[in-house]
């Protein structure tokens, strides 16, 4: 991160923006949830300003209310918010892993190159629900009413997981 977003907003200047371009997310900008910000701007655009105004109060309130712990609350929201980056970065590098290793060959879950293909054979019954036909309970035959499906799929030694 650079030096600029990591200096502390101003609590007067979040309040003014607050007070008089908190509508339009100036002051969610300020502070550092853009995203937030680009919600309320959307939201007062979309529908005239009618549905961000408790919003825009409510903005009013918090600012107003953390003026004692102003450096404590910016703080903790940038916690918070490089926490959730950080799992986001956690789920995208965990799901690359996952494609890398189907591409090359290898099991998705451990990373094994120890495969073997495996087929699944699978026999679904004709009738939904109940035991036996639409209208009675005679049992159904899979070998009549069902279906059979086989399908080829690769299963890891090391772990067992099938794909």
């Amino acid at each position: 991160m650079s030096d600029v977003s990591m200096k502390i907003p101003d609590y007067e200047t979040a309040r003014k923006k607050a007070l008089f371009f908190g509508l339009f997310g100036a002051d969610r900008r300020y502070i550092g949830d853009t995203g937030l910000a680009n919600w309320k701007l959307a939201l007062t655009i979309c529908t005239l300003g009618l549905y961000c105004v408790p919003w825009w109060i409510t903005d009013i309130i918090i600012i107003t209310k953390h003026k004692d712990n102003w450096i404590e609350y910016i703080t903790g929201r940038r916690a918070v918010q490089a926490k959730k980056q950080a799992a986001k970065q956690a789920i995208a590098d965990q799901q690359a892993l996952v494609a890398e290793r189907k591409v090359s060959g290898k099991c998705p879950k451990c990373g094994s190159d120890k495969l073997q293909v495996v087929q699944e054979t699978r026999i679904t019954s004709g009738t939904s629900g109940s035991q036996g036909c639409c209208c009675c309970l005679i049992p159904s035959f899979p070998a009549i009413s069902g279906k059979t499906t086989t399908t080829n799929k690769r299963m890891c030694m090391n772990c067992g997981h099938k794909f």
